[in-house]
């Protein structure tokens, strides 16, 4: 799933990469900002998986897929959620969903050029 959603977002920015300025419209560009924050949750998600007490073979297949992404996530996460996904090794009791919280993820507004990879 992890290695999938990397090369979604891969194409995701091609996409957009490839739009005039014409076809940029808001409803297009509020739709790639949610996909980013969507993709940040993916691995938040997973790193919390990975926290909360997996088996360790599969803990390493988890990481391994990750760390083999990492371009496209560090791509893809908005600058600022990168603070509470790096956060999350040291507190990732915090975002559990089993303790009911919500996704501590921002959602913020994207940069006048989606070619922009901050």
């Amino acid at each position: 799933m992890i290695r999938i959603s990397a090369r979604s977002t891969q194409a995701m920015f091609l996409f957009m990469d490839q739009l005039t300025p014409a076809q940029r419209t808001p409803i297009r560009l509020e739709g790639f900002t949610k996909a980013r924050v969507g993709s940040a949750e993916t691995v938040l998600g997973t790193l919390v998986t990975i926290a909360q007490g997996m088996k360790p073979a599969n803990a390493r297949l988890l990481s391994a897929a990750i760390r083999d992404t990492s371009d496209a996530w560090a791509a893809s996460i908005l600058p600022g959620d990168r603070p509470t996904i790096l956060d999350m090794p040291t507190c990732g009791h915090r975002y559990g969903r089993a303790a009911g919280s919500s996704s501590p993820l921002k959602r913020a507004p994207l940069a006048s050029s989606t070619s922009q990879r901050q």
